[in-house]
């Protein structure tokens, strides 16, 4: 588990950086009010800048860099209406990410809150309100809630087989059209 720190990277620096190695369409990371639920463990879709998980991906590929995990999976850009646009490699740059873990279907022994992952609808994204895991993760580190520490977020990224979680502070989000060996070149 890590603790936040200071990003040395903008997010217009990162977005640049990605823009520079390759062909993308950017999408923003916005989380919903906290307001809108109410409720212990209350899972809301959330809108990941326009990208749709590809309805084959299996499960996302998770790379660890020195500042930021990042999360990939094959996804689509949809247009105002919905529909595909343009196709590529998802990518998702976790802030602040204090834990995540990769759970597969059959999994729920070890969900360690009140929703069961699987009965999540699948290529889809979530954000956990009230999340018990957070709860736990800042009694066993109170820093995690100080006053310097950014608010901290559930979400869970649903695949065909498995699910993506983490706690994490923000995220920035954008497709990449390129190569995924100059993606990769770009996050190491």
């Amino acid at each position: 588990m890590s603790t936040p720190h200071e990003a040395t990277d903008s997010r217009r620096g990162f977005l640049r950086q990605m823009l520079a190695a390759a062909p993308v369409a950017v999408a923003g990371g916005l989380f919903a009010s906290p307001a809108q639920a109410a409720d212990a463990d209350a899972v809301r879709p959330l809108r990941v800048g326009g990208l749709r998980i590809a309805d084959h991906v299996v499960g996302g590929v998770v790379v660890q860099g020195e500042e930021y995990d990042y999360l990939l999976f094959d996804a689509d850009q949809l247009d105002r209406r919905g529909r595909a646009a343009a196709s590529g490699t998802g990518v998702v740059r976790l802030t602040n990410c204090v834990e995540w873990r990769i759970r597969m279907d059959g999994d729920q022994h070890l969900k360690g809150w009140a929703a069961d992952p699987s009965d999540l609808d699948a290529c889809q994204t979530y954000e956990v309100f009230n999340s018990s895991w957070v709860a736990d993760l800042i009694d066993d580190n109170p820093a995690l809630a100080g006053l310097r520490s950014p608010p901290l977020h559930h979400c869970v990224f649903t695949f065909r087989e498995t699910q993506f979680e983490c706690v994490l502070a923000a995220y920035d989000v954008l497709l990449h059209t390129g190569s995924f060996a100059d993606l990769y070149k770009s996050l190491s």
